[in-house]
């Protein structure tokens, strides 16, 4: 009779070693994008490392201005999901002006945010004057 994987007292250390790497393969990856971003938007990328100055500045990025309610509401809890949801959204429609992007970044933020940053299809722009910015 086979005892299954979860008998086995080798298995739990190799998934969670395995999980642990591969997420945080992902940050990395995450944190590439999102300095390419910034830089792209005239922003230094050493922000995108920082906790919450990083949110700080995709408020700004998407938005324009800062924004100090929605930066508020990510200490809200419940409310926290809505302002991710928001910053999201806005900060991917700063580099696109498809509403099918924006949303695959609010449902796909490490997938969509390579493409934003990798692709030259997608530039920024202001969303104050809508134009696009050369920094």
């Amino acid at each position: 009779m086979y005892p299954g994987l979860a008998h086995n007292p080798d298995f739990f250390p190799i998934f969670f070693a395995s999980y642990f790497m591969i997420l945080i393969f992902m940050i990395g990856l995450n944190l590439i994008a999102d300095w390419v971003l910034f830089s792209r938007a005239g922003i230094s990328g050493l922000w995108s490392i920082i906790p919450f100055c990083n949110l700080w500045q995709k408020i700004k990025i998407g938005k324009g201005l800062p924004s100090i309610l929605l930066f508020l509401l990510f200490f809200v809890p419940g409310a926290n999901a809505l302002a991710l949801i928001i910053m999201n959204y806005r900060f991917a429609k700063a580099y696109t002006r498809s509403e099918v992007i924006a949303i695959l970044y609010v449902l796909f933020p490490f997938v969509v945010g390579l493409i934003l940053a990798f692709s030259r299809d997608f530039t920024y722009r202001n969303p104050i004057d809508g134009g696009p910015t050369v920094m």
